[in-house]
């Protein structure tokens, strides 16, 4: 669900205020300071956003994780947690919160290089993108005196600071932004795509998941050609190369990669089945699963997304666009809707994966480190592993270098253009089940 990195900032900072645990006074300082940077946003530093930022507001829960971490007074990046952090070192014993998140931001802002989307050469930036991150709408903070400094944290929810990717959507999206989220794939319109039953009523958010496998099968009755021969070498397998994987999305800043992987194992797998003269065109509705299943913009997972829009099916893009925000669950109205059968349950092993494979691409779960947010090209294994934080589509196999392919969901500009190949168990691969739709 997520393509975050973490924030790692030394901040020497000369001033003298009280010091203890923060006051009511002092939180709301920290509020504060956010808030005032991402209302300035196009005014005093970056682009016009395309609408205002969204404000932040204090969380207490990411307070306690923090204050439990700092208190150890070990000076590294969090781990177990889904937040994301900007670490502080203030080289006094006494200080004030608010003027200090202010002063790192206003040092930062001008660091930060838009058209490249990460720090200029030479300087460290990080904490800039985070205190704007527009889909990060939680903080909290705390800090300990560890020997000679205060080690000081605040954590963010959802998680936000990727590089390459921009903090909000600017007003104007310039022809040279290397990550568009307004621009799709308009949805199927000349040729001819399945007929739905529409439903009146919002889909419940949070249904209970199921993988068991399915028998029944959506009523559609689309042009049908030959699904294509099975692979023989090895298990070998692109579906890129066969004509059955559709364009690469973008999630932009909202931790949607579980709706993204839903929505493109869905349209593969029906290309599969039905032909894909519809390959270019079809364009299922992100939005609608991120507004309808689990936790919207704070992370999903694909059984919740198959099941919230079971009964009612998925909206198409150009009826229901992406918006990268959280909403309400719509009703589906007069609106055609995109509906599957079931799904399959692909065991988290290597062999089964590949298994799986020669069936189609399927919903898959891994852990995301800072070499995976950088990666532009080759096998790639992970340095370290943990709990899994984002979700991708595994869509083939190569036996003579050992490597899955897979789709990600973070625009063309990233990757071999937008897609990885990866060693198979790295990153916590095989931690979790997949998943595979059915028609």
């Amino acid at each position: 669900m997520k393509n975050y990195i973490v924030i790692y900032v030394i901040l020497v900072v000369i001033v003298n205020y009280c010091q203890g645990g923060f006051t009511d006074s002092q939180k709301q300082g920290i509020v504060d300071a956010h808030n005032e940077a991402r209302k300035q946003a196009g005014v005093t530093h970056g682009p016009k956003p395309v609408s205002p930022l969204n404000l932040v507001k204090w969380d207490n829960k990411i307070e306690s994780f923090v204050q439990d971490f700092v208190s150890k007074c070990k000076f590294s990046v969090p781990v177990g947690s889904n937040y994301g952090f900007a670490l502080y070192r203030v080289n006094n014993d006494k200080f004030e919160p608010g003027p200090v998140v202010q002063s790192a931001f206003e040092s930062a802002a001008p660091l930060f290089d838009w058209n490249t989307l990460n720090c200029k050469p030479g300087t460290c930036c990080f904490m800039y993108p985070s205190i704007i991150w527009n889909a990060s709408t939680s903080v909290g903070c705390a800090t300990s005196w560890c020997e000679n400094f205060n080690f000081f944290v605040c954590g963010y929810n959802p998680q936000g600071g990727l590089i390459g990717v921009p903090p909000y959507t600017k007003a104007q999206i310039d022809s040279d932004w290397r990550i568009n989220i307004t621009t799709r794939t308009p949805s199927p319109t000349g040729s001819p795509r399945p007929t739905r039953t529409p439903t009146d009523s919002p889909t419940p958010a949070t249904p209970t998941p199921t993988s068991k496998p399915m028998t029944s099968s959506p009523t559609i009755q689309p042009p049908v050609t030959p699904v294509p021969n099975q692979p023989t070498q090895a298990g070998d397998i692109d579906w890129r190369q066969k004509g059955y994987v559709t364009p690469i999305r973008n999630q932009g800043q909202c931790g949607s990669c579980w709706s993204f992987t839903t929505a493109a194992a869905l349209e593969s797998n029906y290309l599969i089945k039905n032909g894909n003269s519809l390959l270019s065109t079809l364009d299922l509705a992100e939005q609608h699963f991120v507004d309808c299943a689990s936790n919207g913009c704070n992370g999903g997972n694909g059984n919740s997304a198959l099941s919230a829009l079971k009964s009612s099916g998925v909206m198409y893009e150009a009826d229901y666009p992406y918006k990268a925000v959280t909403q309400s669950c719509p009703s589906v109205g007069s609106k055609s809707t995109f509906k599957w059968a079931g799904s399959l349950t692909v065991k988290n092993t290597k062999n089964d994966f590949i298994t799986a494979l020669q069936s189609g691409p399927f919903y898959a779960s891994l852990y995301v480190d800072d070499g995976f947010q950088r990666y532009k090209t080759g096998v790639y294994q992970c340095s370290s592993s943990n709990t899994p934080n984002h979700a991708v589509t595994v869509i083939g196999y190569n036996s003579a270098e050992d490597s899955f392919l897979i789709k990600n969901s973070w625009g063309t500009w990233w990757g071999e253009s937008g897609f990885m190949r990866i060693k198979p168990g790295t990153c916590n691969l095989f931690d979790q089940n997949g998943l595979r739709p059915t028609f």
